[in-house]
């Protein structure tokens, strides 16, 4: 039993008492035990307040708490816990926490908790709830008798930290100069593209400079006695200025700006924020654009160009000085629409009426020329290229352009026309000339030829019938150059035909009509055509190409060689048409390649020969849009390959 003794002027004794009979000699007796139990009491007095003033103080803390047994139940959950677990006491003490939390604590967490208990190690988690949007982080304690749980809500710092994380990644990607320093100039911070701006390099330590060491050395003394008062003052700063470049020897152009970075809680300056920009290429761009404006007036002032701009809202035209001069106005009058209709040429100011409207119709910005009246009453001749600018909507608001005095080449314009027609004038009666006095003298050539031929059947002195044979090899010299001077004449003036062409026709025709130059029975002429697809092109100028390649192959054959021999191959297709002319003659020098096209180029003079032919030649492939190749070696031969385009009907 329990029982309580009250001694004299002294505190209650708490006193245990047990009592048991037993028998000694037939007499009973009575076995009493008292055990003092009033520090076991305080103690527990003291353990209780201990408790209740330790539940006091979880009640008052701003942390979530609980506490958990070694079987995993909950034996304690403050009001904080309470609220984010959104559950009662009652519904949580005594239960176990995998139970409660089950939907909660992933597998990861509880391996860590369950080993904190374990182990007997602090532990320190931050989970993501996504079922409530929020963040907890939790401190374990374990003790020999359980855990103590300390855990919040971080969701607001988390949030935090992300969008510092962002800003910091923006900051440190940031094309500009982003710095920070202290109140005392002392720095903080540089993203990377400042420090690259400056020459930095990332092991570079911040903190070993000044605000002031990124600014020339002239210029600190400003920005120390000026520009940072007024920072300390207004809060910012902006304006334009120059870095120092670490790495180089240069100042850097830049668009600068300073600002206090003030504290959240209490609004005082904490620090300075820098930001810059190169200015180098925009700089740069700048020059250039304003020398190109000098160019560009210089340009207007030497080729006297007038510019204008026209408001249709106000109906008032601008005027450059130079328009003025161009129209012969007075400098300084007032333009409008009616007054300029008063400087146009009567019988052009109907056409210049309707380009106008059209250009500002179909937003056409091509050039058109008009005449124009001076005051002295002479006509010039004015070229104007105008665009027009509109609104949001499209409206047409305004026109701009540029004006020039063309007088002076519209009068060499005619004279050119003039004499271009002049020329062609005298051409074509050259050429009825040459073509009218060429065959004029192929009928007496023609006669004296027949006439030696006679001469040259009559018997007489050997001596006598070689003169006769070297007047006749001049004077059929002399008809082959007239008859290629004819031929050139015609071919000249010549419009091409598209027609079927038979080349085993045209090549027979040709042999056929060279018959008489010497040797000609005596070359062995080979012929392989592959011509089953038809092939269409000028006839006669294709008939001109192969008789001037075969006469040459004849005059220039190897008289040395036992079997002088001559080559004809021909393949045609849809696109085109081959054709090769081989010999194995005397062959044409390398330095003559080149010139054998020029007129009246002979890279021989052993034989007859105008230095037409091969000019004739270029000028017909040049027509039919053909190429030509040559390929040649003194004392082995030529090859000459054509290529033509076939111009069939369906290509």
């Amino acid at each position: 039993m329990e029982l309580i003794a009250r001694p004299k002027e002294k505190e209650k004794i708490f006193i245990t008492a047990s009592a048991e009979t037993y028998e000694v000699n037939k007499k009973k007796y009575i076995l009493a035990t008292y055990l003092d139990r009033t520090d076991e009491r305080k103690a527990q007095k003291k353990i209780v307040a201990s408790e209740k003033k330790y539940r006091e103080l979880t009640e008052r803390i701003s942390d979530a708490f609980i506490s958990i047994d070694n079987h995993w139940n909950l034996t304690y959950v403050n009001a904080k816990a309470q609220e984010l677990i959104q559950k009662k006491k009652e519904e949580l003490i005594g239960k176990n926490i995998w139970d409660v939390f089950k939907n909660t604590i992933s597998s990861s967490t509880r391996g860590k908790i369950e080993g904190a208990l374990k182990k007997q190690e602090y532990v320190h988690l931050e989970q993501f709830h996504p079922r409530n949007n929020i963040w907890i982080e939790s401190h374990v304690y374990p003790s020999p008798e359980g855990l103590t749980v300390y855990f919040r809500d971080i969701t607001q710092r988390k949030v935090s930290e992300e969008e510092n994380q962002k800003l910091l990644a923006v900051i440190e990607k940031s094309p500009g100069f982003i710095g920070l320093s202290g109140m005392d100039g002392g720095g903080i911070y540089l993203n990377e593209s400042g420090r690259e701006l400056v020459g930095l390099s990332n092991e570079d330590a911040i903190s070993n400079y000044s605000i002031l060491d990124f600014f020339p050395e002239d210029s600190r003394q400003v920005i120390k006695e000026e520009y940072m008062p007024i920072i300390f003052k207004n809060g910012s700063w902006s304006g334009e200025g120059y870095l120092k470049s670490f790495k180089e020897n240069r100042n850097i152009p830049a668009a600068l700006s300073a600002f206090l970075i003030n504290d959240k809680n209490n609004n005082k300056p904490i620090g300075i924020g820098s930001v810059a920009f190169d200015l180098t290429d925009q700089k740069k761009t700048e020059r250039e654009i304003l020398e190109l404006q000098n160019k560009m007036n210089a340009a207007i002032r030497i080729g006297k160009i007038g510019y204008w701009n026209w408001n249709f809202e106000k109906d008032i035209i601008d005027w450059s000085e130079r328009m003025y001069e161009i129209y012969d106005v007075e400098p300084g009058r007032k333009i409008d629409v009616a007054f300029t209709k008063t400087l146009i040429h009567p019988d052009d100011l109907v056409m210049h009426d309707t380009i106008i409207d059209t250009k500002i119709s179909q937003r056409d910005n091509s050039s058109f020329s008009y005449r124009i009246i001076h005051r002295d009453k002479s006509i010039k001749y004015v070229k104007v290229q105008m665009e027009v600018t509109t609104d949001a909507s499209g409206k047409v608001i305004a026109s701009q352009g540029t004006a020039v005095d063309i007088t002076e080449a519209k009068e060499f314009e005619k004279r050119l026309e003039n004499q271009n027609a002049e020329l062609k004038k005298t051409n074509s009666e050259l050429d009825s000339f040459v073509y009218s006095a060429s065959h004029e003298l192929r009928a007496p050539l023609a006669s004296i030829m027949g006439l030696l031929d006679i001469i040259k059947k009559e018997k007489g002195e050997p001596e006598t019938i070689n003169r006769l044979e070297m007047m006749e090899n001049s004077v059929m010299r002399l008809d082959a150059f007239i008859e290629d001077i004819i031929s050139y004449s015609r071919n000249k003036h010549m419009s091409l035909k598209c027609e079927k062409v038979n080349f085993k026709e045209i090549i027979d025709k040709a042999l056929q009509d060279l018959w008489y130059l010497k040797n000609t029975k005596k070359i062995h002429i080979s012929t392989n055509l592959k011509t089953d697809c038809e092939f269409f092109s000028d006839r006669r100028s294709i008939a001109v190409l192969i008789s001037n390649f075969l006469s040459n192959a004849i005059k220039y054959h190897d008289k040395t060689k036992t079997t002088p021999s001559i080559w004809i191959d021909v393949n045609t297709n849809e696109e085109k048409a081959v054709i090769e002319i081989k010999d194995n003659g005397i062959g044409i020098k390398k330095k003559s390649q080149e010139k054998i096209y020029d007129m009246f180029y002979r890279d021989s003079t052993d034989e007859m020969g105008s230095g037409i032919g091969l000019f004739i030649v270029k000028e017909i492939i040049n027509k039919l849009d053909g190429t030509i190749e040559l390929d040649s070696k003194p004392k082995i031969g030529t090859t000459f390959t054509l290529t033509l385009p076939n111009t069939y009907p369906n290509n």
